[in-house]
Parts: C-alpha cells; sequence; structure tokens
C-alpha cells in the first residue's frame, strides 16, 4: 500500500513539475510579444477544466466583483496573450491583425479542435488546407453562386408567409382580436431557416408546420430525415463531436443524447441514399429512399445545392479517368494530370461538405433572425422604419395587406430593401454568429497592427519602444475576438446602441459613377427607389478587418450571399405583414392600471426581450439560451 502512496505522489509531482515548466517555457515566450499577459495554470482546453468549469461558472457570475465584469478588451487593450500550460493563445480584436491573420490561410489554419468537431462527417472546407482547400473550393463555390437566389428569395417568402398564416390563427381570440401573442417566433424562424435549405440546398420543398414545445416527441430510434439528423447533430454539436455513439445510446442516457446516438448512426446510410438518389436523377419518381430523404422530388426542379455539387464533383472525375486512360501509352514521367491529385470530391468530402452546408446554412440565418426580430419588437421607431421601406418597395407604398399581393422577385425587390440589409448587418455587428474566430500557428509569424504596441510596461525603461507590427511565437493558437471588433468605440460611433441607419447613405440621384453598386462581398446595395446605399467601409470609415460577420479573406463564408438573401426575403415579408410588439406579462406588471403605468409595462416588457438577447452563448453559433421566453404579439397590418 505504502508503495502505491509513494508511486502516486511521486507521479503527481512529475505531473505537476512538467506543468510548471511548460507555463514557464510559455510566459517567457508570451513576453516577447510586449502585450500584455493573463496567466492561467491550467489547460483551457483540457478535459478537467471543462468538466470542473461549466458548473462553477454560474457561481462566478453572481460572486465576481464589479471590477471584473467589464470585458477584458477594455482593460487589457486589444491585444493580449493567455499564458497556459498547453498553447498560449493569442486573442487580439485589433483590425489590421485580423484582415492579416485571415488572409494569410497557410500561416494561419483551423486549430485541431474545429478541424475535430467540422469533420464530424468527412472532410470539407474548413477543415481542409492547401492544394485539397484549393481543389474543394473550385467544386464547391459554384455551388452557391447567384444562380440559387432567385430560389433562395422565392421560398423564403413562402415560407414566412406560412409561418405568418400559422401565428394568426394559432391564438386568436374569440372577441375577434385579429392579433396573436405565442412563445414560438424564434422557433418558429428556426422551422423557416431549415424548410429554405431542404429545398434550395436539396430540392424537396417541405410544408410549414409551426413548433410547438408540447408537440409530441418521436420514440428516440424513429426514422428520420437526412436533414432531421444533420439538424440534430448542429444542436449538440459538442456531444455529437466527442462522446461515442455508443454511450450516447445507451438506454440510460437522456432523450435528446439517445436520439443523436441514432441520428450519428444512421448519418452514413442517409447520406448514402441523399447521394445514390441524386444520381439516379430520381426527380420524377418515388422511392423508399425519397421518403427516407424527407419529402417527394419534384419533377424538372432547378439546380440545387447537392446536385451542382455531385455533378461538378462527377464531370472532374470523369475528366480525370479520361486523362488517366489516355497517358497508359505515354512514358511514365511525362508528367500530366494524372499525377496522383485527384481533382473530384471523395465521398467523404461531399458528406462533409454537405454537413457545412446544412449545418452552417441554417442554424446561423436561423439565429440572427431571432436576434433582428426581437430587436425589431424591441425598438418600435426601427421596426416603423424598416416597414417604411418594405411598403414602398413591395406595396407600392401601401401597408402589407396580406400574401395574396403578388410580390416583387429577387431581382427587383433584393437591390431595393437596404433597409432590411442594414438590420442584418447591425443584428450581425451586435451578435457576430460566430464570436471568437480560430486560428493556429506552428511557425512565427509577424503580422501588423493598428496602432503601436509598447515592448515594455514600465515607464522609465529606456528600451521602450513602439511596435507597428507583432511577432506570434510558435506553436500558438490565434483567437480573432469579433465580439470586441464590432463594438469598438474607436471603430464605431454610439458602438452599443442598436442602429441599423448607421448602414446608410443617401446618394445624390442619377449618380452615374463606374461602380455598379454592389461588391464582391455583399456589402454594398443601391437602392433605386430612394437612393441609398449601405457600404460599411465607405460610410464609416471601419478599417479593413474591423467587420467580420462572415469572416474574410480566402476562407470567408461562401454561404454569404444566400444568408443575406433569405434573411432580407423573411424580414419584407413579416414586417410587410405584421407589426410585433412584446407580449405584457404579470412580471412587467408595475402595479395601478393608468394609461402611464401600461406604457411603463410596455417599456419594462421590451427591456426583458433586450435583456434575453443579452443571455446567449456560443453553441454552434451564437443563440439565446431561453428563446421561448420571447413571447411576442403579432398583428396584421
Amino acid at each position: 500500500m505504502s508503495l502505491i502512496i509513494v508511486g502516486s505522489a511521486l507521479v503527481s509531482f512529475l505531473w505537476a513539475g512538467s506543468q510548471v515548466l511548460f507555463l514557464v517555457r510559455n510566459y517567457n515566450a508570451a513576453k516577447s510579444m510586449g502585450l500584455p499577459l493573463v496567466v492561467v495554470p491550467y489547460d483551457p482546453d483540457g478535459f478537467i477544466f471543462g468538466v470542473v468549469s461549466e458548473p462553477l461558472k454560474p457561481l462566478l457570475r453572481r460572486i465576481l466583483p464589479a471590477s471584473a465584469r467589464p470585458p477584458i478588451y477594455e482593460r487589457l487593450g486589444p491585444a493580449f496573450v493567455i499564458v497556459t500550460t498547453s498553447l498560449n493563445r493569442f486573442v487580439t480584436a485589433d483590425p489590421a491583425m485580423a484582415n492579416a491573420i485571415l488572409a494569410r490561410r497557410r500561416d494561419f489554419v483551423h486549430p485541431d479542435v474545429t478541424t475535430s468537431v467540422m469533420g464530424l462527417l468527412g472532410h470539407n472546407l474548413v477543415t481542409s488546407v492547401d492544394d485539397s482547400w484549393a481543389r474543394q473550393r473550385r467544386i464547391v463555390a459554384p455551388a452557391l453562386n447567384e444562380r440559387i437566389s432567385s430560389g433562395v428569395w422565392a421560398e423564403s417568402k413562402e415560407q414566412a408567409n406560412e409561418l405568418v398564416d400559422a401565428l394568426l390563427s394559432s391564438t386568436t381570440t374569440a372577441t375577434g382580436d385579429p392579433s396573436a401573442s405565442t412563445k414560438e417566433s424564434i422557433t418558429g424562424l428556426r422551422a423557416i431557416a431549415i424548410n429554405v435549405l431542404k429545398r434550395v440546398a436539396y430540392g424537396r420543398p417541405a410544408p410549414y408546420v409551426l413548433p410547438s414545445e408540447s408537440a409530441a416527441k418521436p420514440a428516440p430510434h424513429a426514422d428520420m430525415t437526412y436533414v432531421d439528423a444533420i439538424s440534430l447533430c448542429t444542436e449538440l454539436l459538442l456531444f455529437a463531436a466527442f462522446v461515442p455513439g455508443a454511450i450516447l445510446r445507451l438506454p440510460i442516457m437522456p432523450y435528446s443524447m439517445r436520439r443523436l446516438g441514432i441520428a450519428l448512426e444512421r448519418l452514413p446510410k442517409l447520406t448514402n441514399d441523399l447521394l445514390d438518389n441524386e444520381r439516379r436523377g430520381s426527380g420524377t419518381t418515388l422511392t423508399k429512399k425519397d421518403v427516407n430523404l424527407g419529402s417527394v422530388a419534384t419533377p424538372a426542379a432547378p439546380d440545387t445545392i447537392i446536385r451542382t455539387l455531385v455533378r461538378l464533383s462527377d464531370e472532374a472525375k470523369e475528366q480525370e479517368n479520361n486523362c488517366d486512360q489516355g497517358n497508359q501509352t505515354k512514358e511514365p514521367d511525362s508528367g500530366t494530370v494524372g499525377s496522383g491529385k485527384s481533382q473530384y470530391l471523395s465521398e467523404d468530402e461531399i458528406a462533409g461538405n454537405l454537413f457545412i452546408f446544412t449545418a452552417a446554412g441554417f442554424d446561423t440565418t436561423a439565429n440572427t433572425l431571432g436576434f433582428a426580430v426581437t430587436l425589431l419588437a424591441a425598438h418600435p421607431q426601427w421596426q416603423a422604419w424598416v416597414q417604411a421601406e418594405i411598403d414602398a418597395v413591395l406595396y407600392a407604398g401601401g401597408g402589407g395587406t396580406g400574401k395574396e399581393l403578388q410580390l416583387p422577385d429577387y431581382a427587383e425587390a433584393f437591390p431595393r430593401l437596404p433597409r432590411c440589409l442594414a438590420l442584418m448587418f447591425e443584428v450581425l455587428r451586435l451578435f457576430p454568429a460566430v464570436t471568437m474566430l480560430m486560428r493556429s500557428t506552428s511557425t512565427p509569424q509577424t503580422i501588423p497592427c493598428s496602432r503601436a504596441y509598447s515592448t515594455s510596461s514600465s515607464d522609465n525603461d529606456d528600451d521602450n519602444a513602439e511596435l507597428s507590427t507583432i511577432t506570434i511565437p510558435a506553436p500558438c493558437a490565434v483567437y480573432i475576438n469579433t465580439m470586441a471588433l464590432h463594438a469598438s468605440s474607436s471603430a464605431w460611433d454610439d458602438a452599443s446602441e442598436f442602429n441599423p441607419a448607421r448602414w446608410i447613405q443617401r446618394i445624390s440621384t442619377g449618380s452615374n459613377d463606374d461602380d455598379d453598386g454592389s461588391d464582391n462581398d455583399g456589402s454594398r446595395v443601391k437602392a433605386v427607389n430612394e437612393e441609398v446605399i449601405v457600404d460599411h467601409s465607405a460610410v464609416l470609415g471601419i478599417p479593413r478587418g474591423g467587420f467580420l460577420p462572415w469572416s474574410s479573406g480566402p476562407r470567408k463564408c461562401p454561404g454569404q450571399k444566400m444568408s443575406q438573401v433569405e434573411f432580407v426575403a423573411v424580414i419584407a415579408t413579416l414586417f410587410g405583414r405584421c407589426n410585433t410588439e412584446p407580449e405584457i406579462t404579470g412580471g412587467d406588471a408595475l402595479g395601478g392600471g393608468a394609461e402611464e403605468d401600461m406604457e411603463k409595462r410596455m417599456q419594462a416588457a421590451r427591456q426583458r426581450l433586450l435583456d434575453l438577447t443579452q443571455d446567449s452563448q456560443p453553441l454552434f453559433t451564437l443563440a439565446m439560451n431561453n428563446p421561448r421566453d420571447v413571447r411576442l404579439r403579432w398583428t396584421p397590418r
């Protein structure tokens, strides 16, 4: 027994000593950067810290002193280093640094934890690097080009109209009050995003059904569609990535975990069925596999994401096979196409990219719509501001009178709704879908700074100098804090205020400049009817790297335009037909019954909505913790 105790003590001592050595080594490396340091004597990515820290977070929020509550970048500046016993973490909210990091895709790559999570179903654009990334990008990018925008617009309008119908018919009162109160607004928007993706990505339209908390849950082993399985993996992504499926399926596990385990078990077959069905061209026939995919394919359907992806990959594969056959008669070292580097997507890569499209394609847009609707309900003046544009463009100056109106198509309407797009920009400024853009580097890298950084914390040090560049020692984890970038008082006037109009600029009538009103990232949109322009760089003077809702550089989000079109179509439809406001609950009561008191109660209800938006945390993307607490009243216009 004593030998076991001595051995355990020796192992513990050696482990503790190694951690101290790692910490000292990392401290010396970080100190050379001349930035503020935060020393933590543990591994923030370690299993032990993850298990211990989660239960302590609510307690720490209550007991931490007020001095510890402001964001750390307000105390330490826009760039600092977290020294750990594992990898140092370089954290920056400096626009020049962010722009340089994201522009250099070969020097700054996704860390292992990102590739492990995002590569859940196969290699894809997120997990690949160098030539593999370039090959996948060449095939994947055309699947998300402008050709799908009209389909996204039409399906988004239709789904939003059906959401309004469902909301207004669900709780209409016996007194004839046409308004409806619901706590399903946010979950209803998620259903829109899923259905739009089913139609645009897979060519399988789905009828809109308003989600309900009281709806019966299917048994854990019940049938599920491919998109259902992907959606479940997205909502429980960390469990899906790091907990073995066999453990998730144990009878003692909670319902959601067992359902997730079944989804992971079935996804390979669901994916194969999806691809086989597409390659067979089963748009005119219905098979058992079609049922597993979720709905009936429509004959002669337009191009979808999966159809384009499979077609381009198969064409590249056929071309490569033909080249290989032609090269068989040549000398072995003649050096042509068949050199071992495939130019098509493997089945694993197609599956991986479909997962990324589906997971990111609905979760990011759904959460952004949720924040936008909640903020408009809390800010009636901005709701009216958006509706003025919607009425002018979609309803010829009148209020929304119902879905029977034939609304303009994508090409006519989208460029004329810059206020709706400005709303999206402002929501993503305050609530970016990805709060930290993570990269890592294995070799030392030098990047520019937006400001000068002192190499010494001592005012009397003769060696004190100001740096215009920073050298990052390797290996190092690199974090771009988008929340801090978007809230920087040096770049944004009234940075903490919700102000969509900051993105709008009036232009003179008949402007005939050479700019066609649109740039590569979709940040500029001219509106013919009101002659306004949305352009963050021109209006606000924000430096490159200062606004990163879809990242930037070569690896920026390829679905950016699709998300913009979907968002604008849904907002224009919802607020063209309805007004919304917070439902006044018992918790908003202040006593008394006067009209003045009712206004105070409404103000309290609006503040409650704002508090719910602040009670958010990153899951797959940033989301409200309690979306069903967002109780809204919808009234036809």
